[in-house]
């Protein structure tokens, strides 16, 4: 075997032996930062408001709709590894590329709001770029995979 071939066959496993582990490490800790995020996000909530506090009429809108988006990020979250574990996204490579570059910002991102109790509004940024989009591809590439399923099965 050439060193030729052994490079084109490294660089065409590289989807199954590279990135679908690293999405899969990189999954479990974005999942261990989001529950983190969902269990300390009023600390947050309460950085918004530092002389009022709970007192200020805003509060309870503001932990309404941050509760709201840290489970709509839970939600999209497993919708991402659902494709990547029930086998959806096994050969796109640019899905897994964009889905590890996504937890990778999203664990950066999280741990970054949690440690620093930064503005809950930080949280929806996070998830437009981070949890959204990608959950939304992965959803696409899902029905697409059905889809073409279906055409060959009828």
């Amino acid at each position: 075997m050439s060193y030729l071939s052994a490079a084109v066959l490294y660089i065409l496993n590289f989807n199954e032996e590279i990135l679908m582990p690293m999405r899969l490490l990189l999954g479990a800790v974005h999942l261990a930062a989001q529950i983190t995020i969902l269990l300390t996000f009023e600390q947050n909530v309460m950085a918004a408001f530092p002389l009022t506090g709970k007192a200020n009429p805003h509060y309870e809108e503001a932990l309404r709709m941050t509760t709201f988006i840290v489970s709509f990020g839970l939600i999209s979250l497993f919708v991402n590894m659902a494709g990547c574990v029930l086998g959806f996204s096994f050969s796109s490579t640019p899905l897994n590329f964009l889905s590890n570059a996504a937890h990778l910002g999203a664990i950066l991102s999280l741990f970054h709001i949690w440690k620093e109790n930064i503005h809950y509004v930080r949280i929806w940024h996070q998830f437009y770029f981070f949890q959204f989009v990608p959950g939304v591809l992965e959803l696409g590439n899902m029905l697409l995979v059905v889809r073409q399923r279906q055409r060959y099965v009828f």
